[in-house]
């Protein structure tokens, strides 16, 4: 009988051993789901993300097949709307890497409440949490960064070839998720050589390895996929290996990569990135990250330098990108610094054994730390109650005729108005179009768009030659187009406005523009849109 209690309870861990993580659990859910984005909203790159899922679409570089075929699943689960379930991704995959950053702490401090405390910290840290309630791919990297360092620390304690089989899974495929993971690899390399160099020698190390990569690749096949399928929504068409790899090799922000000199490097980034790790972890939490770091270093060195190799190409990285969004990119960096922190939390609870009444105030601190972490960063990271832009265009898309045409100036716009034809109204058979504001003419620009979105849509040709367009080559519709004065009129007496500056620019390039009101079922709030007038 003992001996089967034994083995009972070396199968199921104890009530004590699961305290903490469903506590963790429980508490960053609450959180999260209490300040999740409810709807449509956010930036235009979040927006994108609610819909891109659903309909299959390419996004932009370097297209996130991972991401788009788990939004797929994520949003036909059968609750709330299309946006809500995107947006729960990212707080699904938060909670996991909270969980896995619970057992990665456990690993290396062996202290519960302290692997804990600083969980919640990084949980609540603000770039994370912010990005734990919007459609986005940050936490699902995340997730895969923290999992990457289980599988690697693991495998150093144990040289079990599953622990190094999982790495050698998951690193390839998090490059499906987004490029960033390149920064780990001199990291990664330094630390399988100082462990056990030999191993990458070995046929079954380049056998999985390979594996890992043939799974990268047949996800990145879904982009050939879906420019053949041509997806209602592509940024980019992949049909050769030339357009595959400007998509892999993020083309589009080449520009924006590695343009500072050394003197901006010195003078601006650097103190730049001092500023944001401060605002976003404090300054007693980076000394004790400092503590921590050497800690680790004189206990474990192989894994202090991996974390600490991790960060610095993390930081590289950030140091030489030149875009306004920084805050996510911060998230690993903020993630390391965590573990670090709780090693030097630990470092300092063992120092003050010798000083039995210093014990209780490591802990009140620690607690105070995580309460002043959350009551600061809550107010900014609740994105519970934007609704306003969801509500605002319903009521439009609902009030106008099938087959309207709506025209944006600016890409966040644009994303809002595809919403809404792909998700919400997608039996209308809405056209959207955006217009340069710098233009000249206009009314040229317009005709020009419209003229390509005829050669090119389907379902345009479908509707304006119901019985010959699978006859017509796209020249002869567009030349049936521009000289049929009737479908013109037809296809152009419904042309609407969303926003005031697209109106001003229309006013100004001498169209006439027509401002009328309508107000949301339930609501008395009056929304302002504007009807633009081409012949």
């Amino acid at each position: 009988m003992d001996h089967l209690y034994q083995r009972i309870r070396s199968t199921f861990p104890s009530a004590s051993a699961w305290f903490a993580p469903a506590v963790l659990i429980l508490l960053t859910s609450i959180l999260y789901l209490k300040t999740l984005l409810p709807g449509m909203g956010g930036t235009g790159d979040t927006v994108k993300f609610q819909f891109i899922g659903k309909i299959l679409g390419i996004p932009h570089a370097p297209g996130y097949p991972l991401y788009i075929l788990l939004n797929w699943l994520f949003v036909h689960l059968p609750w709330r709307s299309v946006a809500f379930r995107a947006n729960l991704m990212s707080a699904f995959f938060s909670i996991l890497t909270v969980f896995v950053l619970y057992y990665l702490g456990l690993l290396i401090v062996k202290r519960k409440w302290i692997s804990m405390s600083t969980s919640l910290l990084f949980a609540f840290s603000l770039s994370f949490w912010s990005h734990s309630v919007v459609a986005e791919v940050y936490t699902l990297n995340s997730f895969l960064l923290a999992m990457i360092f289980l599988s690697l620390i693991r495998w150093e304690e144990t040289l079990s070839f599953r622990w190094l089989s999982l790495f050698l899974i998951l690193y390839p495929l998090s490059f499906a998720n987004h490029l960033t993971m390149v920064t780990l690899l001199p990291a990664i390399l330094f630390f399988i050589a100082s462990v056990q160099g030999r191993v990458m020698l070995k046929p079954r190390f380049l056998a999985v390895g390979l594996a890992g990569i043939l799974a990268t690749l047949g996800l990145y096949s879904y982009l050939f996929i879906r420019s053949f399928q041509r997806a209602p929504y592509m940024e980019h068409r992949v049909v050769d290996p030339k357009s595959f790899f400007a998509v892999l090799s993020a083309g589009q922000f080449r520009s924006s990569m590695f343009p500072f000199s050394f003197n901006q490097i010195i003078l601006q980034r650097i103190p730049l990135f001092f500023r944001h790790l401060i605002d976003e972890w404090t300054v007693p939490l980076l000394l004790l990250a400092a503590l921590g770091f050497l800690s680790l270093f004189k206990k474990k060195n192989k894994v202090a330098f991996l974390l600490l190799l991790s960060f610095l190409g993390q930081s590289f990285f950030i140091l030489n990108y030149d875009i306004p969004d920084l805050d996510p990119l911060f998230i690993p960096a903020i993630l390391i610094l965590a573990l670090f922190t709780g090693i030097g939390i630990e470092t300092l609870f063992r120092l003050t054994k010798k000083f039995p009444p210093l014990m209780p105030l490591i802990i009140i601190g620690l607690i105070l730390a995580n309460i002043g972490m959350i009551a600061s960063n809550y107010p900014k990271a609740d994105r519970s109650g934007e609704r306003k832009e969801d509500i605002r265009l319903s009521a439009l898309f609902s009030s106008i005729p099938d087959g309207s045409i709506i025209i944006t100036d600016n890409y966040l716009d644009k994303q809002y108005v595809y919403y809404k034809i792909f998700i919400d109204f997608p039996n209308k058979g809405l056209t959207q179009l955006e217009i340069a504001s710098d233009e000249e003419d206009i009314r040229r620009e317009i005709f020009h768009k419209i003229f390509w979105k005829i050669r090119t849509s389907r379902e345009l040709q479908k509707r304006l030659f119901p019985d010959s367009y699978w006859q017509l080559s796209q020249d002869e519709v567009e030349y049936l187009f521009r000289h049929s004065p009737t479908l013109q009129k037809s296809f152009l007496a419904h042309i609407y406005l969303i926003s005031p500056e697209t109106k001003r620019i229309a006013v100004e390039k001498g169209l006439k523009v027509k401002e009328f009101y309508l107000r949301a079922p339930g609501l008395r709030k009056k929304f302002t849109f504007y009807q633009l007038f081409l012949l």
